[in-house]
């Protein structure tokens, strides 16, 4: 009886553990373990000569079979892109990938060839991109964009083939934006650029935001600056609030970078009311214009203190703390003007509930 019992509870613990994950783990294993054991070359070249035979389903299983086989040399390795040569210009898109990563991976020790690896599979990925449904043109988008970020240089001349179309959803356009921005250099800064500016005057809110901080980034990357200062204050003319909060964003960034421009912005900039800058980001950066540029912008000290007696109307602590040292800045350069407003700004700053704003 006791030995039944004994039985009879090793047999459920046994079909406890079958079906967990555990069991399963190690059964997996194991025939993962004898199928990568008769990864040898004959059958290798075997499927690889029949692989044309199967289906399409059966053709990814295939080369991700041959991906876990290691060839001894380059002919070999030579040998197996030859047999797969064709499958990048299949119909399917999984097949295609599929190649592509293989190839990736078979010359990753031979650094010349997988940077010619590269120029070959340019053509099949940017014909994938165009055909098929969304979901699928970001799917290759997204190993377009690891390989656009390894090598902007390869896809160059190919910027044409990242513009945004009017249906595609906001992800995919997002995805063409960065890859736009990587590959921008001093031969197709302008086409980019120009295309980009068109996307900001979309009525597509995100979108346009996006393409504002494109070229903000492109410039950030000392290509062609003159010209894109210029396209950045035609933004802050085009009287749109999503519009003028993110080009104020970039301008301040730029003339942290260059401030060689800070005539030219801030002729523009002292033209916009601080009433009409709602978000957060946006009022910090203009703050900090008043500020650094107190002595160019005659109206500085007077909209600063306009914003201190406002002082409770504004919750984010980020504003609060660019105003106390715009504040300062300014008192430093046109004291009789500010010091009134210095005063109550640090008035306003010991009562602040935010602690940070209070120290």
């Amino acid at each position: 009886m006791h030995m039944m019992i004994c039985f009879r509870w090793l047999q459920t613990v046994y079909h406890h553990y079958k079906r967990s994950g555990a069991w399963r783990q190690i059964h997996l294993k194991k025939h993962q373990g004898k199928r990568e054991a008769l990864l040898s070359k004959p059958i290798i070249y075997y499927l690889l000569n029949k692989i044309k035979e199967f289906s399409e389903w059966s053709q990814c299983i295939v080369l991700e079979l041959v991906s876990k086989y290691v060839p001894p040399d380059s002919s070999e390795i030579f040998d197996i892109m030859n047999l797969l040569e064709d499958r990048l210009q299949h119909a399917n898109g999984a097949v295609v990938l599929a190649t592509i990563k293989l190839f990736l991976q078979l010359t990753l020790s031979v650094t010349d060839v997988h940077q010619q690896v590269y120029e070959r599979i340019k053509a099949p990925l940017l014909t994938q991109v165009s055909s098929g449904s969304p979901e699928q043109s970001f799917a290759v988008l997204s190993h377009l964009h690891l390989l656009v970020m390894r090598a902007p240089m390869l896809f160059s001349t190919d910027y044409k083939h990242f513009y945004c179309q009017y249906n595609e959803p906001f992800y995919v356009k997002k995805l063409k934006l960065e890859m736009l921005t990587a590959v921008a250099n001093e031969s197709n800064t302008y086409e980019i650029v120009t295309e980009l500016c068109e996307y900001a005057a979309n009525v597509d809110i995100p979108m346009a935001r996006e393409s504002i901080r494109a070229v903000g980034k492109i410039a950030l990357q000392q290509y062609d600056v003159n010209a894109i200062v210029d396209r950045l204050l035609q933004f802050l003319e085009m009287e749109k609030d999503h519009v003028t909060a993110e080009t104020l964003v970039l301008v301040k960034d730029l003339l942290r970078k260059y401030p060689q421009w800070s005539h030219d912005c801030i002729a523009v900039v002292g033209n916009i009311s601080s009433k009409n800058i709602q978000e957060p980001k946006a009022k910090a950066a203009l703050i900090w214009m008043l500020g650094e540029y107190a002595q160019d912008m005659q109206d500085a000290p007077y909209v600063l203190e306009s914003l201190i007696e406002n002082w409770e109307d504004e919750y984010s602590s980020e504003v609060r703390l660019h105003l106390l040292t715009s504040v300062m800045k300014c008192f430093f350069r046109r004291p009789p003007e500010t010091q009134q407003a210095l005063g109550a700004a640090l008035a306003a700053g010991i009562a602040d509930f935010h602690q940070d704003v209070h120290d």
